[in-house]
């Protein structure tokens, strides 16, 4: 299938931010030999076709003809990424002590799959716990986490 489409200034901005972050969340956490070589692929046939097409201010191309962001829109894109993961690093913490708490106070619900009433009840169970370690965090950080041997 072969599609053609053209794209405004704003589009195109979001097009390349779509394929940075796609690449980025498929292959950040990989080593070399792990990431995924059809993402890898994909980006630089994206890149490569905007920079065939005149976008030179935001890619940029090697010597081994390799295409990949300039450091000045790569610097933008990876100020979200690092606004994107304090925000997930903080309530994926939050969500795993809550739901620790909560099943530490009820543990004849541990191991069980819970449906109607049981689900909900569980859920505002911990959702009130995240209310604690919400208001916890947001008021001191870390300073009162501690682990307890």
């Amino acid at each position: 299938m072969k599609i053609t489409i053209d794209f405004e200034n704003e589009n195109f901005t979001q097009l390349l931010k779509a394929v940075f972050f796609g690449a980025w969340m498929k292959n950040a956490t990989k080593g070399e030999e792990d990431r995924d070589p059809a993402m890898d692929s994909f980006v630089q046939f994206v890149l490569g076709t905007a920079w065939n097409a005149g976008e030179k201010k935001r890619i940029q191309v090697d010597a081994e003809g390799q295409y990949s962001y300039s450091a000045d829109f790569e610097e933008v894109l990876f100020e979200q990424v690092d606004e994107y993961d304090g925000e997930i690093f903080w309530d994926e913490l939050v969500d795993q002590l809550a739901r620790r708490d909560f099943y530490q106070k009820n543990p004849s619900k541990i191991g069980k799959t819970l449906e109607g009433k049981a689900a909900e009840e569980a859920e505002a169970g911990i959702e009130r716990e995240k209310e604690k370690y919400d208001k916890e965090f947001e008021e001191r950080g870390v300073e009162r986490l501690r682990i307890v041997r």
